[in-house]
């Protein structure tokens, strides 16, 4: 672990991030950007404001095979990201782009109209995510993890990634359908859309808030004592310092899962340290991800975020809409508190009490379940809103 931190403060210290070398036009260029340290009216260097990872949403999280074939070997490299801006921006790329879209679950299903899609148009500033090890790929899992995962895919054969197994209840359903959080670190990679983020700070916190879930992470500045080993949260506990100018923060107590466009599991034995650094209208994050249970060793991971304050963060209204709905293309769902019908349907479609489709902070505690058998459950339907594409 050693090594690996140290290759994160090297990276963190000699990189200059320009928003712009690669042709994207930073959302907050226009403003004037501080010079020196930005500090708060408290003394600690100033993070605040409204940021964006938009320009990151089409990078793959490892160095593509293409690339390393290649010899290609810096994320960075600005002939090839211009080579690939140029390739993702072509009439063609749009239209497979958007027609992976459809595939999804996007506009053809009634997910939102295009203008949801804020990566439609490539703004790439790297060309893959992890930065360490050299060969820009996660490292190997161990055993247990590999074992973990065949588990996995065993007892979820043939059933789609958003629904329960047979006879399953609500815990088989990602979080991200239960309009719950996206985890821990999958909250920082970048999706289609709701890239925004808000950054907080008092004497003693800083708080980030994110676009996609409306959730707030609020990290103390006291390194006061961890949580108690058996509270575990999709968040995890997080615990912060600052090195001079340089946020550094490290999240443990997380529950298991997978990490985001990988499909390795993490254990509730992973760790992630976070450093956060100011240039100018940039933040730049470096993430070093620690999980001695199913990983063979660390990997580090960079990213950016770009100073946006003319955005403004809007409310985040989830509803359960599964892949296959047949809700108009381009229509948002729309409904009155308690006259959502989809939720009724969703729960007949699963077999799973209505009152536990409303999702929520409660049904992510294993309590939940227990409740859930005292519930009323309506026979098992399929139902117009969830019939299914062939």
């Amino acid at each position: 672990m050693n090594r690996r931190a140290a290759v994160a403060v090297a990276i963190l210290t000699t990189l200059v991030v320009l928003p712009g070398v690669t042709g994207y036009q930073a959302p907050g260029a226009g403003a004037k950007a501080p010079t020196g340290v930005a500090r708060t009216l408290w003394g600690d260097p100033d993070l605040q404001g409204i940021w964006t990872n938009m320009q990151e949403a089409r990078t793959p999280f490892e160095r593509p095979a293409e690339l390393a074939n290649r010899g290609i070997t810096n994320p960075r490299d600005q002939q090839v990201l211009r080579e690939q801006l140029a390739q993702d921006n072509t009439p063609e790329a749009r239209q497979k782009y958007e027609a992976q879209i459809d595939e999804a679950g996007g506009r053809g299903t009634g997910a939102g109209p295009v203008h949801w899609y804020e990566s439609l148009e490539s703004r790439r500033s790297r060309l893959w995510s992890v930065v360490d090890p050299p060969d820009g790929r996660i490292p190997p899992m161990t055993p247990e993890a590999q074992k973990r995962a065949a588990e996995r895919a065993a007892a979820r054969r043939d059933v789609g990634t958003d629904e329960p197994r047979p006879g399953g209840w609500v815990e088989d359903l990602s979080t991200m359908v239960r309009c719950t959080t996206r985890g821990m670190p999958g909250v920082y990679i970048p999706g289609a859309y709701n890239n925004n983020f808000q950054i907080v700070q008092t004497p003693g916190y800083v708080a980030i808030s994110y676009e996609w879930m409306h959730e707030t992470r609020v990290i103390p500045l006291d390194r006061r004592p961890t949580l108690p080993d058996q509270i575990l949260q999709w968040l995890g506990s997080s615990r912060a310092h600052w090195e001079r100018n340089t946020l550094v923060y490290t999240t443990d107590h997380l529950k298991e899962a997978y990490l985001t466009r990988t499909g390795v599991p993490k254990s509730s034995s992973a760790t992630v340290t976070t450093r956060v650094h100011r240039y100018g209208n940039v933040l730049t994050f470096i993430f070093i991800i620690n999980d001695p249970l199913y990983l063979t060793e660390p990997y580090i991971r960079e990213s950016s975020w770009v100073f946006d304050p003319n955005q403004v963060i809007p409310p985040f209204p989830c509803e359960i809409s599964p892949d296959g709905t047949l809700i108009p293309a381009g229509k948002v769902p729309s409904f009155l508190p308690g006259k959502n019908d989809i939720l009724h349907d969703f729960a007949t479609e699963y077999g799973i009490p209505s009152e536990s489709a409303l999702g929520g902070a409660e049904t992510m505690y294993p309590e939940y379940i227990k409740k859930m058998k005292t519930m009323k459950v309506a026979p098992r339907t399929t139902t117009e809103h969830y019939k299914r594409i062939q």
